[in-house]
């Protein structure tokens, strides 16, 4: 039985929230199931992860995998875990070495290729600044701007364009750092936020909005 456990994050809301993934091989009737409140849009990624390893040269394994996503309490549907699941079974089956601590975020292509992130900067700007990066290469610029723009909020990233090349950013990681837990950073002022910097959400600015507009309570 092989075990290997990979750090991935996703937005819920506008707050960062992290997602580990594990996954189990083992000996048994060959099998591939997702567990830990997925919902049916991420249950669909074991399709895409399947096809994306074969088509990028790796070997799906021939037996029971059981991948668990935490924390179980939260429903969760983004594909961006498409990727961190792809690397755990890969690590898990001892096809590539395992990973360094990384977080990772991406979804996969049939043929193997990451995919674009939405919300990229929201989610680097939301991670430990010591923890390092594996995204989808076209995500770099996000991190070129988030670190141009906060020095303190600078990772070691790595871009990832296709993932028959996933062995080279995990070779180049560097070693994690522990670090006593940071100090949760106070919220923003009211007079920071600004509306114009939210994407999506549409209902919940709508009632904000009429709220504000018409003096009433926003429950």
């Amino acid at each position: 039985m092989t075990v290997c456990r990979i750090a991935s994050a996703v937005l819920s809301g506008l707050e960062v929230q992290p997602i580990g993934v594990e996954v189990d091989v083992r000996r048994g009737m060959p099998n591939f199931t997702v567990v830990g409140m997925a919902q049916e849009a991420l249950r669909e990624c074991r399709d895409r992860v399947v096809a994306a390893i074969k088509n990028a040269g790796f070997e799906m394994p021939t037996m029971k995998v059981t991948v668990n996503l935490t924390p179980v309490s939260m429903k969760k549907t983004s594909p961006l875990l498409d990727l961190p699941i792809a690397v755990g079974v890969l690590a898990a089956s001892k096809q590539i070495p395992p990973p360094a601590g990384a977080v990772f975020l991406g979804e996969l292509s049939l043929d193997g290729t990451v995919r674009t992130v939405p919300g990229a900067l929201a989610i680097l700007d939301g991670l430990d600044c010591a923890d390092p990066v594996v995204l989808p290469e076209s995500n770099l610029p996000d991190a070129a701007l988030l670190a141009s723009s906060n020095h303190s909020r600078r990772h070691p990233v790595r871009g990832l364009a296709h993932l028959s090349g996933l062995a080279a950013p995990i070779r180049d990681l560097p070693s994690p750092r522990r670090r006593p837990r940071p100090a949760r950073r106070r919220p923003r002022v009211v007079s920071e936020l600004d509306f114009s910097e939210i994407r999506g959400q549409h209902m919940a600015r709508r009632a904000a909005e009429i709220s504000a507009a018409g003096g009433h309570h926003l429950i």
